[in-house]
């Protein structure tokens, strides 16, 4: 584990080779963790999953599951689950979808839109948090991102 990088903090991202490198970095530190990541639409959430998925060595391309839910990727021994909860309405539907399973078997997985069931934070996760700068909200080209990210070891 990689030990330089801390349990919480905030950079900014100028591009997306900058987004992927950052998420990169942070698979080492937590190779088994649920990630909740959020960020409004177009935010580069599924950018980022791709940057923390290859930083656990997972070589296969990563997609939005925005229409099948949750896709699986999986290199050898080297695996993370993605989740899009945009459409799923109550933690019910997560149960039916096996995501507790996946959890209790310690297996990586990020989830994109984790407010849509509030009950997850209430489990121990990392919260990562993409952001446009307020300067640059308003500019649909803009690149910059903040993100912050912080380990919640008992919930929030």
């Amino acid at each position: 584990m990689d030990q330089a990088v801390p349990d919480s903090g905030t950079c900014r991202s100028g591009s997306p080779e900058e987004t992927l490198a950052q998420a990169r970095s942070l698979a080492p530190r937590f190779p088994r963790a649920l990630i909740l990541l959020e960020g409004p639409l177009g935010a580069g959430k599924t950018l980022w999953a791709k940057g923390f998925a290859a930083g656990l060595g997972v070589q296969r391309p990563v997609y939005s599951p925005t229409y099948t839910v949750m896709n699986h990727y999986a290199d050898g021994p080297r695996s993370l689950f993605h989740l899009d909860l945009y459409r799923i309405g109550c933690l019910e539907e997560l149960h039916d979808i096996g995501l507790f399973e996946i959890i209790d078997a310690g297996l990586p997985c990020l989830v994109e839109w984790p407010e849509r069931v509030p009950q997850l934070a209430l489990l121990p996760h990392v919260k990562v948090t993409l952001a446009l700068p307020p300067e640059t909200a308003a500019d649909p080209a803009a690149t910059t991102r903040l993100i912050t990210w912080a380990w919640h070891p008992h919930g929030a």
